[in-house]
C-alpha cells in the first residue's frame, strides 16, 4: 500500500500467508476484535504507525524500524524489529492485558506514551530501552539492554516478575514517584550506574553495583553478590531505614551529600569472616579507625571501617513506618523481613525493626526464628554476636522455643546484629529501632 492499510475481521483471526510480504508506506490499522492478529513475516515493512486491536497481537518489521500507534491487546503483545528502532507515535496509547515482548536486537526501544498500560510482565531486548506506564504500575520481566534502561511508572509500583532477569550494560533509571520499586531478581546485573526514585526501594545485583542518584522516600534495601560503590556525582537520600548487604564484596560509599534519615546498617562479607555493621553517624562525626580483626572464625564488627560514608552524610528523623510482622508470635509492632535466605554459598539476612522508643523506655520484645531456619536445622542452632561473643544480658535466645526474647533494652542498644549458625549456613539478624512509631 502506497498509502494506508486498514484491515478488519469480525469473525476470526487476522494472519499472514507464509512467505508473503506486507509493505505499507502510510498508516496500518488492523482490527480483529477479540481474535488474534499475526503479521509476522520477516520482510514486512510498516513505514507509518502500526495500530491494532485484538487479543494476542504479533507483528514483525524487517525494514527501517517499527512505529507503534494505538495498540490494544486483550492478550499478549509481541513486536519485533530486525532493522531499526521500535518506537511509539506521539499521542498514542498502548494497552496490553497480557505479557508484552519487544525485541529490537541491537536497536533502541522507546515506548514512552504517558497513558500506556502494560498490565502483564514487560519483556524487552534492545540497546537503549525506555518504557512508561501510566496506569496501575509496571511489572518488568526478562529485560536485556545493551545500553541504558529507563522505566517510569506514574500510577503504581515498579516490580519484577518472579523468575525473571534484568541485565543492563548501561545506566538504569527507575522512577516510581512515591510508589515502591522492587527489582529483586537473584540474577539481575546492573552494570552501569543504578538510579532510582521511589517509596520503598529494593534492588538485588548478582555482581557489583554502582549506585548513582538514589532517592527512597521510605526504606532502602540493597543486596549485591559483589562490591557496592557510588559514582562521584551520585547521592543516596533515604527517608526511612537503610540496609545494605554485600554478600561477597566491599561497601564503599564515598559520594558527598548522602542522607540516611533512619537507622543505617551496612554489612559486607568479602572473605566470609569479615562483617561491618554501620550505624548512622552524627552530621559532624569523623570516621573512627577500624577495630582489630577478631580472627578467622569470628567476623569483625567495626563502627565504620571499610564502609566509607563520605563527608556529606547526615542523619536525622524519619516518618517511615513498618508493616506488621509476618512471623506469628512476634511482639506487637515488631516487623520481621527475610531479605536473603541462607545457603551454602550465601549468607542469609533478616531485618527486624522494633517500635520507636523501645530502647529509651526500657521495654522488651520477642520474635521467633523464621520457620525456614528452624526446619533446615539438622544440627543445634548456634547464636552469637558477630565477633563470636555471647549475646548481651538483655537479649536472650530461648533454644526450646526457638525465639529471641529481649527485656529492659538499654539506651543505645540499636542497631545490633546477631549471627545464627545452623547446618553449615549463617544468617545475620539485624535488629534496629524505627525512627517513627
Amino acid at each position: 500500500a502506497g498509502g494506508n492499510l486498514d484491515v478488519t475481521s469480525t469473525d476470526g483471526d487476522i494472519s499472514q500467508a507464509s512467505g508473503s510480504t506486507i509493505t505499507v508506506d502510510g498508516t496500518t490499522t488492523a482490527d480483529a476484535g477479540s481474535s488474534n492478529i499475526t503479521l509476522d513475516s520477516p520482510t514486512n515493512n510498516f513505514v507509518g504507525p502500526f495500530n491494532a486491536h485484538g487479543n494476542n497481537i504479533t507483528v514483525v518489521d524487517g525494514a527501517g524500524g517499527l512505529v507503534l500507534g494505538n495498540v490494544s491487546a486483550g492478550g499478549n503483545l509481541d513486536v519485533t524489529s530486525t532493522d531499526g528502532d521500535i518506537s511509539q507515535a506521539a499521542g498514542s496509547t498502548i494497552t496490553v492485558d497480557g505479557a508484552t515482548t519487544a525485541d529490537a536486537g541491537s536497536s533502541n526501544i522507546t515506548l514512552d506514551g504517558p497513558t500506556n498500560n502494560f498490565v502483564g510482565p514487560f519483556n524487552a531486548h534492545g540497546n537503549n530501552i525506555t518504557v512508561v506506564d501510566g496506569a496501575g504500575g509496571l511489572v518488568l520481566g526478562n529485560v536485556s539492554a545493551g545500553g541504558n534502561l529507563d522505566v517510569t511508572s506514574t500510577d503504581g509500583n515498579i516490580s519484577q516478575a518472579a523468575g525473571s532477569t534484568i541485565t543492563v550494560h548501561g545506566a538504569t533509571t527507575a522512577d516510581a514517584g512515591s510508589y515502591d520499586i522492587t527489582l529483586d531478581g537473584p540474577d539481575n546485573d546492573f552494570v552501569g550506574p543504578f538510579n532510582a526514585v521511589g517509596g520503598n526501594v529494593t534492588v538485588n545485583d548478582a555482581n557489583d553495583l554502582l549506585i548513582g542518584v538514589l532517592e527512597a522516600l521510605s526504606d532502602l534495601n540493597v543486596t549485591t553478590q559483589g562490591n557496592m560503590t557510588e559514582t562521584a556525582a551520585g547521592s543516596m537520600t533515604v527517608g526511612g531505614n537503610t540496609i545494605l548487604f554485600a554478600n561477597r564484596g566491599k561497601i564503599a560509599l564515598n559520594a558527598t551529600g548522602n542522607i540516611f534519615s533512619g537507622s543505617f546498617v551496612a554489612i559486607d562479607d568479602t572473605t566470609r569472616n569479615q562483617v561491618e555493621v554501620v550505624p548512622p553517624p552524627p552530621p559532624t562525626a569523623s570516621v573512627p579507625p577500624a577495630s582489630a580483626d577478631a580472627g578467622l572464625d569470628a567476623p569483625t564488627v567495626t563502627s565504620l571501617a571499610d564502609v566509607n560514608l563520605g563527608g556529606g552524610v547526615t542523619s536525622g528523623g524519619s516518618d517511615a513506618s513498618s508493616a506488621p510482622a509476618d512471623a506469628s508470635g512476634s511482639s506487637t509492632g515488631l516487623s520481621l523481613s527475610v531479605l536473603k535466605s541462607a545457603s551454602e554459598t550465601q549468607t542469609g539476612l533478616i531485618a527486624v525493626s522494633v517500635p520507636k522508643g523501645t530502647s529509651t523506655s526500657g521495654s522488651g520484645f520477642s520474635f521467633p526464628l523464621p520457620e525456614k531456619i528452624v526446619d533446615s536445622a539438622s544440627t543445634p542452632i548456634q547464636v552469637s554476636l558477630p565477633d563470636g561473643s555471647p549475646l548481651p544480658a538483655w537479649l536472650q535466645y530461648d533454644a526450646a522455643e526457638k525465639r529471641f526474647v529481649a527485656t529492659a533494652v538499654p539506651d543505645g542498644a540499636f542497631p545490633i546484629t546477631v549471627v545464627v549458625s545452623v547446618s553449615g549456613t549463617r544468617t545475620f539478624i539485624v535488629i534496629s529501632e524505627r525512627t517513627a512509631k
